[in-house]
């Protein structure tokens, strides 16, 4: 069996209530946001197929996809491995943010030919996977627009079962550990807690400062931080 072809379907979609702000999806009413997505498709001499469906990055991810195509045509797709090496070595002076979609398109074709999950392939074991609930970033429009804003926003998802609430801020180091406390306050005590700045902060050193402020600060998510 060997990879036949890639195939690319490029689309865009429509998200009501969603613009942007500072260059990230958020919450706009009256606005309608038309990202770009695709689907990229591999297939074998023996006919199977295996996809992945990207929303994020599309630009970079389909040039380098594109790049890749004559490093997979004519390989045995079940060389996982082999394929990933060649494929960072290949493209050592970019990001390798191409290597997923084509990685997790590989995965899901040799589900396919093994009849089995990509969980099962894995070695795992378990029937699910615990939730958790996620925020756009920060926005001025009536949104998630200050701590308290969060805050009620976590236990909202707290008091729908969700064991574990990511954080997607202001991008501003002392905004978002106002934040981060406020949440820790409300429902540390129920939830495991992220944050996930989106690299927007400027240097690692602030970084470090959110991190260890938070530490510092909200004593209620001593044990449970991720």
């Amino acid at each position: 069996m060997r990879i036949s072809e890639l195939e690319l379907h490029e689309f865009t979609y429509e998200l009501d209530d969603v613009g942007t702000e500072d260059g990230h999806q958020a919450y706009s009413p009256g606005s309608t946001l038309e990202p770009p997505g695709f689907v990229l498709t591999i297939r074998t001499t023996e006919g199977l197929e295996g996809h992945y469906r990207g929303f994020y990055f599309v630009p970079p991810m389909i040039a380098q996809i594109r790049m890749a195509s004559g490093e997979l045509l004519g390989r045995d797709p079940l060389e996982r491995e082999d394929i990933w090496q060649d494929l960072w070595k290949a493209m050592r002076h970019l990001d390798h943010v191409g290597m997923g979609p084509i990685d997790i398109a590989l995965w899901d074709l040799a589900g396919k030919h093994y009849g089995a999950s990509v969980a099962e392939l894995l070695g795992g074991t378990r029937e699910g996977v615990p939730a958790y609930a996620s925020t756009f970033m920060a926005d001025d429009n009536g949104g998630l627009d200050s701590p308290e804003a969060y805050a009620d926003f976590a236990a909202d998802c707290l008091d729908r079962g969700y064991p574990a609430f990511k954080i997607h801020g202001f991008g501003d180091p002392e905004r978002d550990i106002a934040v981060c406390r406020a949440v820790a306050e409300r429902v540390g005590e129920g939830m495991d807690l992220m944050l996930d700045p989106a690299s927007e902060y400027d240097t690692y050193a602030e970084t470090l400062r959110v991190g260890r402020r938070w530490l510092a600060d909200s004593p209620a998510t001593s044990t449970r931080r991720s």
